[in-house]
């Protein structure tokens, strides 16, 4: 495996909000809370200030209600914490078997599939965002996840490092519109700390750059610029958008949601660009100024086809004026010339070659599949955006996505692995779906990918039952065809939390519907759930107070399958790559070395520094490592499990490379550390395991 992770100090940054971890609350972390009581951590009142919200988050901290905490962040830093804990508890789970079941079994709980041994793969050219998005983007429930996870890794992970930020001072408050920020003081040490107003609700805010991804991996990663979309240089940018507020999922038949992505077009002798206006218009698109393509957009198209997708109308209609389209959330543009990389258009979804990667010499590469949707019913959307994501099973919540067949040139298996996680963005019109393959044996030989086969699939709910709460009051309840539900609490205001009870379904098939006095929806602001053998909860936070609630529950649905092939991606650089994958050779017993040289810096800024010699005639990608620590009488206190990449390469064949090691494992007594390699990935997709 070849991942490039970022930032030394990444958990005990992320994870100095929650003090206490390590055995010293009386309340386990990551314990649900029984039915009846409020997810929420206090009343709505607590969050009106940023000084209300770090009080309402240190009390929620003193008592080990991790998952209050976490209701207290910002969505962008619980995706950062809950990405943080997944590479952490990667590292902890790697190389011992029974805590690497436990740890998948959590993981599986949440929605989440990785190898424990091998931690979130196809990273290397991500960008940051890209990553976190990818690798949280199953966990429904993201508060209840980090209050597992903190359980988890309490009771997994030995050593300090969780700061006391509960005993802490926040001073020199400073508002900006909807941003705070103020200075934390902890045993004399101040910190920087940020706040975000959502809503009327203040809410704990940690910076991404003080948020790498998880204590063990090293902060010399690459985090490529070059991850996920392409910038072009004509201001034409394929980033993150702003996405829309999606509606409740509700029942809609196959027939309906086929009927409302086809269309069928007959145009004779009209300028192009007057028919591709209407059709990104009917897909939520703006078209952008049609600026060197003026003249091709002018041309006067013919053109008659019957039940395809919008989408598929555009690239006939661009292909018949010598051009084609690239697509963001938002916008449509063209370039002049022939598709420079293969798309198929499958159901409602194309499905293009966003990115090719490959790295000369080393015979490796990626490629950025992209699926886009248009004009599907939003209810359908909504319904796609919520599942989590999975590379194998097909249930009711899940985003299927498998890989049937990868091959190049001669029928060459050159598929390496896939990332985890897929990256989704909707609008109401719109949805957009991105997949990173990672590719392996890309010999001079092989200079095609010949066929990469797969298939996309996802429930879509057709029939549904609604219980309606006409008074929303606490213990006020309603039932229909074996389903009871009950509102447990109410806590009214600017800012309301209401949390449900029910029985007779999962929470998998339930969504909480908020409705004002004129019967129309409300945005629920976040929320969480949780099962307990038959029975359920439900909360959530919604500005302003219901006027009544609605439950929608999933009660049967059809799996929707989107097959597609793809072939004749070309491989431009295959000149460039070697005739065939040497064997690995390397002298001596190792082929990698690690010593311990030195500590360097104090306090939460103290590093260890390695010394990594490179014995083997490859690039060095991924080293996996126990450090060994040992006292001031060459005593043995404990170890912990490291992984360290930076991008393809970090020490060259041959060479030896200084790195620096997050100290967050290291037992307090530590003067000397042994280092032993458990396995090591080099830049050619090369895997070498040492002794168990």
């Amino acid at each position: 495996m070849r991942c490039a992770f970022g930032s030394s100090v990444v958990l005990s940054a992320l994870l100095t909000v929650f003090s206490g971890c390590g055995g010293q609350q009386d309340s386990k972390p990551g314990t649900p809370a029984a039915p009846g009581t409020p997810a929420a951590p206090g009343t709505p009142e607590s969050s009106q200030t940023p000084e209300a919200a770090f009080a309402a988050l240190q009390e929620a901290a003193e008592k080990g209600d991790w998952k209050a905490v976490a209701e207290l962040l910002t969505t962008e830093s619980q995706e950062s914490m809950a990405g943080a804990m997944i590479f952490a508890g990667s590292l902890v789970a790697a190389f011992e078997e029974e805590k690497g079941k436990k740890f998948e079994q959590l993981l599986s709980k949440h929605g989440l599939d990785i190898d424990p041994k091998e931690g979130p793969a196809g990273m290397e050219n991500a960008s940051m965002e890209e990553a976190l998005k990818a690798v949280v983007s199953p966990i429904k429930d993201k508060p209840a996840f980090i209050a597992d996870m903190i359980g988890w890794l309490d009771e997994n992970a030995d050593g300090s490092g969780f700061g006391d930020i509960a005993a802490g001072k926040l001073s020199d408050v400073t508002i900006t519109d909807d941003t705070a920020s103020g200075t934390v003081t902890v045993d004399e040490e101040p910190q920087p700390i940020e706040f975000r107003r959502s809503n009327g609700r203040w809410l704990v805010h940690l910076p991404t750059e003080e948020t790498g991804m998880g204590s063990g991996f090293d902060d010399t990663a690459d985090w490529s610029s070059e991850g996920g979309f392409d910038d072009f240089d004509d201001g034409f940018s394929f980033g993150f958008e702003e996405e829309d507020p999606l509606p409740p999922v509700e029942a809609v038949s196959i027939d309906d949601f086929n009927s409302a992505w086809q269309t069928s077009l007959e145009v004779s002798e009209k300028p192009a660009i007057e028919t591709l206006r209407q059709l990104a218009q009917e897909c939520g698109l703006e078209l952008q100024e049609p600026g060197e393509v003026a003249e091709a957009l002018s041309q006067p198209v013919t053109i008659k086809l019957e039940a395809v997708s919008r989408l598929e109308a555009i690239e006939q209609i661009a292909r018949q004026v010598g051009l084609y389209p690239r697509y963001t959330l938002r916008k449509l543009d063209f370039r002049s010339g022939p598709r420079p990389l293969p798309a198929a258009f499958t159901g409602p979804f194309l499905v293009e070659v966003a990115r090719l990667d490959e790295a000369v010499p080393y015979a490796t590469g990626s490629i950025e599949l992209r699926f886009l949707a248009a004009a599907i019913p939003a209810p359908a959307i909504a319904q796609i955006k919520s599942l989590g994501f999975s590379p194998n099973d097909e249930e009711d919540d899940t985003l299927t996505f498998r890989l049937l067949e990868v091959t190049g040139t001669g029928g060459q298996n050159v598929v390496d692995e896939t990332s985890f996680g897929m990256v989704t963005q909707a609008t109401q019109k719109l949805i957009m779906l991105v997949r990173t393959v990672e590719l392996k044996n890309l010999i001079r030989s092989v200079a095609e990918i010949e066929q990469l086969n797969g298939e996309l699939s996802f429930a879509l709910p057709t029939k549904m039952t609604t219980l309606k709460f006409s008074d929303v009051t606490k213990d006020a309840t309603a039932s229909a065809e074996g389903i009871s539900m009950k509102i447990g609490s109410v806590n009214p205001g600017e800012m309301s939390t209401i949390e449900v009870e029910f029985e007779g379904i999962d929470s998998d098939h339930v969504t909480i519907v908020p409705l004002d006095a004129d019967g129309q929806t409300m945005e629920v602001n976040g929320g969480g759930s949780s099962d307990f053998g038959g029975k359920g909860t439900r909360s959530f936070f919604v500005e302003g107070t219901p006027a009544s609630l609605e439950a929608r529950v999933i009660r049967e649905t059809e799996r929707v399958r989107v097959p597609f092939e793809l072939s004749g991606i070309p491989l431009e650089s295959h000149e460039q790559m070697p005739e065939a994958i040497e064997p690995l050779k390397f002298e001596g017993d190792e082929p990698i070395t690690v010593e311990f040289v030195e500590f360097k810096g104090s306090g939460d800024s103290k590093m260890i520094v390695l010394r990594v010699a490179n014995h083997t005639n490859k690039d060095l990608s991924t080293l996996h490592l126990q450090l060994n620590y040992y006292d001031a009488s060459d005593k043995k206190l404990d170890d912990s499990p490291h992984g360290h990449s930076a991008g393809r390469s970090f020490v060259p064949s041959g060479s030896t490379e200084d790195i620096e090691v997050s100290t967050f494992f290291m037992p307090d007594g530590t003067k000397s550390i042994r280092v032993d390699v458990k396995s090591a990935s080099f830049a050619d997709a090369t895997e070498w395991e040492g002794e168990p």
